[in-house]
């Protein structure tokens, strides 16, 4: 019995097995994702060794593996936030490769509609992001916690720290007052504090003291306060020689407030939600961060077929070279979408759902619209 044609044999046949033609597009997709993401990953690593250099790479404490280890394992959870842009390129350039084959044209005249095209190229994208929510990001969090490790490890002892984008504040009450907490830094965990100003109020909301310190570490009976600082009571400022304030507070609160959330998975996020509202706290950060990530495989659908919808007919006409403005346009469109979005998001001006589902569905409409007044002229 004759084997079945395969690839590009199939698809220049006079009747082809669509479903031959739509595992050849997927994995033409697949393969040129991989590229492209192997791409992007030199480009992060490169931008991240020389951010890591720039900040540590003066310290007698940091060696060059050491600048390596954490450009690297700091690289695939940075890798998350471009995911969107790497499908973006691969479906036009899978497209692109197409039609310089003569595939394309081929593919179309055996009978499959633009809809028919685009569907593998699209479902590329939505596979990719659910192993990729499922396997690799766990994988990208615990290689992060890793460089974390690292981190701390070579500047416990020194002043050399990661800066929060915008200070962290906690309140914590007891039978004899409140205790107000601010860092503009901490460790992933949130159990270190750096730049740290303590508040103590009593019940009748006078303050007690205040204390500014460079590094408060936690522990459950208490703040061990190191690096030196200073001390306001009575109105009166003298330097810091205490080194414990009582404070408390529980590991759990300090976590879910003070944590990274970029250090917990898709599937821890939900425990965090929970924990988060049990405890008092905002779970903004948490809600917003997990609706993303579960949004991840919708968006890259919805950016492949974008992009794919985009450069289809002028790669036919051979005009391809007119559109590369729009691709280009479209990912200024998908990073200021999806940054404003999430900012809206995580300042409780939009619903976590609405910040992380309106790109994808948007950009499936634009992809939509396009293959409806373009596509079908092909």
């Amino acid at each position: 019995m004759p084997r079945q044609p395969q690839g590009r044999s199939a698809i220049r046949g006079a009747c082809v097995d669509k479903h031959i033609i739509y595992s050849y597009l997927f994995r033409q997709h697949f393969k040129n994702a991989i590229l492209v993401l192997f791409a992007f990953c030199l480009i992060v690593f490169i931008g991240q060794f020389a951010e890591v250099a720039r900040r540590y790479g003066g310290s007698s404490d940091w060696s060059v593996s050491d600048l390596l280890a954490v450009s690297i394992y700091r690289t695939p959870l940075l890798i998350q936030e471009v995911l969107p842009y790497i499908f973006l390129v691969s479906a036009a350039l899978t497209l692109y490769r197409l039609s310089r084959h003569r595939e394309l044209a081929a593919i179309l005249q055996s009978g499959v509609s633009p809809w028919q095209l685009l569907l593998p190229v699209s479902a590329c994208g939505l596979v990719f992001g659910i192993v990729y929510i499922g396997l690799l990001n766990p994988l990208a969090v615990l290689a992060n916690s890793e460089a974390e490790g690292i981190r701390l490890s070579i500047t416990e002892g020194s002043r050399e720290r990661t800066r929060s984008d915008e200070t962290d504040e906690l309140v914590t009450k007891d039978a004899e007052g409140t205790t107000i907490i601010i860092a503009n830094g901490t460790s992933a965990e949130g159990k270190t504090l750096y730049d740290a100003s303590f508040f103590r109020f009593d019940n009748d909301h006078n303050l007690v003291y205040r204390v500014e310190v460079v590094r408060a570490l936690w522990s459950p009976d208490g703040w061990t306060l190191s690096g030196g600082g200073t001390i306001t009571q009575d109105g009166v400022t003298r330097p810091l020689t205490e080194t414990k304030i009582i404070a408390t507070v529980s590991s759990d609160m300090l976590r879910e407030k003070f944590g990274n959330v970029q250090s917990a998975t898709v599937f821890a996020l939900p425990d965090k939600i929970r924990v988060a509202t049990a405890l008092g706290l905002s779970p903004l950060k948490f809600r917003v961060q997990f609706q993303w990530l579960a949004a991840l495989p919708a968006l890259l659908a919805a950016v492949a077929l974008l992009s794919s919808a985009i450069v289809m007919r002028p790669l036919l006409i051979q005009q391809w070279k007119s559109d590369v403005a729009y691709t280009i346009l479209a990912s200024f469109l998908l990073y200021v979408a999806t940054t404003v979005l999430g900012v809206l998001g995580s300042r409780g001006l939009l619903s976590p759902f609405m910040s992380a589902w309106s790109v994808p569905f948007f950009a499936a409409l634009a992809g939509v619209t396009i293959v409806l007044f373009k596509g079908e002229q092909a």
